[in-house]
């Protein structure tokens, strides 16, 4: 069952213009926020299609954090490492999570053969998340301050 994608598709759209709203620390941050809440209650949905929902909210707010997560990775790194980075980013960082999670599955099923060992994979896929510090994000470097050169609006008599 694979119902992330319509929420990726969906947070990836919404990302990039709430992280121009509000701001991309806080975009950052509310879509870290979403994670940990609909993956800690996916765990415990009571019936397969709250699961499905909570699931794609987690799609959601996966693919909320990405267009964020690229402008950024774009304005503080020099125009000759973005592409690398740029791979390192979107391909390498998603197959080192998706390994993550298919290691915690392994070791949680081979400790755990009740019928919902999947709910303890769940929660370990949380860990992560709440563990680290929200990163450290300097300012937009291409939002600058503005100055007090604009002359006041014109009125018409």
């Amino acid at each position: 069952m694979y119902t992330h994608l319509p929420g990726f598709i969906l947070g990836t759209l919404a990302g990039g213009y709430l992280g121009d709203v509000w701001g991309r620390r806080n975009t950052l941050l509310a879509s870290g926020v979403l994670f940990v809440a609909a993956a800690t209650a996916s765990a415990f949905s009571p019936d397969l299609l709250t699961l499905i929902v909570l699931r794609t909210v987690v799609g959601f707010a996966v693919g909320f954090k990405l267009p964020v997560s690229v402008s950024i990775m774009v304005e503080l790194t020099p125009s000759k490492d973005r592409g690398v980075l740029g791979i390192l980013l979107a391909g390498i960082a998603f197959a080192v999570g998706e390994m993550f999670v298919c290691a915690a599955g392994i070791a949680i099923h081979s400790v755990d053969d009740s019928p919902d060992w999947w709910r303890s994979l769940l929660v370990a896929c949380v860990i992560p998340d709440v563990c680290r510090p929200p990163p450290p994000l300097p300012p937009s470097p291409t939002l600058r301050p503005r100055t007090a050169c604009r002359s006041p609006p014109r009125t018409w008599r």
